[in-house]
């Protein structure tokens, strides 16, 4: 009997073994689908000394500045210096993919494909970070590149469920002629505003309950 019992222990901790190491592969799996469904791959990015760093932040710092007063060839000789020290820096990458963007024509092929990369790589850097996704997909939306913008704002919805983000989704896939999306993401529209109604009634009542219960009769 004591032979059997080890016995059946031991099948038992086998399968447990078994099952845990199936249950990793498709948590892996998972991982791994849902990366390959990503517009743009996260990547890992330079680390750098304290001194570096310092020296990064003043020049990024300054090119701020002087974006705010509008001296673009000054921020652009900043930003340039300063993605030499850390060509890694999402906020130095999106400022210089703002700068390519903005004053790169429809002519200028150029200019607009490298702030499309430069965009593409801040986002891979901090694949957080929703502004520059929605950045990258209003850009692609202004060059007619719909699938692609609309995969980014479904990510970024997934993420973080928006109205506002919602209902630029929808004008996309209306747009795109994707009618079955855009009636889904409205329904889904249509449920956030029902939900954000219930609880700002709900909010109404009890504020009028407590101002009742808390009003003095008067004598």
């Amino acid at each position: 009997m004591a032979h059997l019992a080890a016995k059946c222990c031991g099948v038992v901790v086998l399968c447990m073994v078994v099952a845990t190491l199936a249950g990793c592969a498709s948590h892996k799996k998972d991982a791994q689908a849902e990366e390959e469904t990503l517009v743009v791959k996260p990547l890992p990015g330079k680390q750098l000394n304290a001194e570096e760093q310092r020296k990064f932040d003043m020049l990024f710092l300054e090119a701020v500045r002087q974006k705010e007063k509008e001296k673009y060839d000054a921020e652009f000789e900043l930003l340039n210096a300063a993605l030499q020290l850390n060509p890694d820096a999402p906020e130095a990458l999106f400022e210089m993919a703002q700068l390519k963007l903005a004053f790169g024509s429809m002519v200028d092929t150029l200019s607009r494909v490298e702030g499309d990369s430069l965009l593409r790589r801040a986002i891979a850097l901090a694949p957080q970070n929703i502004d520059l996704k929605e950045t990258l997909a209003n850009q692609l939306a202004r060059e007619g590149k719909y699938k692609e913008a609309i995969k980014l704002y479904k990510e970024m919805i997934g993420k973080r469920p928006d109205v506002d983000r919602l209902t630029v989704l929808v004008g996309l896939q209306e747009e795109s002629a994707d009618f079955e999306g855009a009636i889904e993401s409205i329904t889904r529209l249509e449920q956030i505003e029902e939900r954000a109604n219930a609880s700002a009634l709900r909010s109404s009542a009890s504020t009028t309950n407590w101002a009742t219960t808390s009003t003095p009769m008067p004598p």
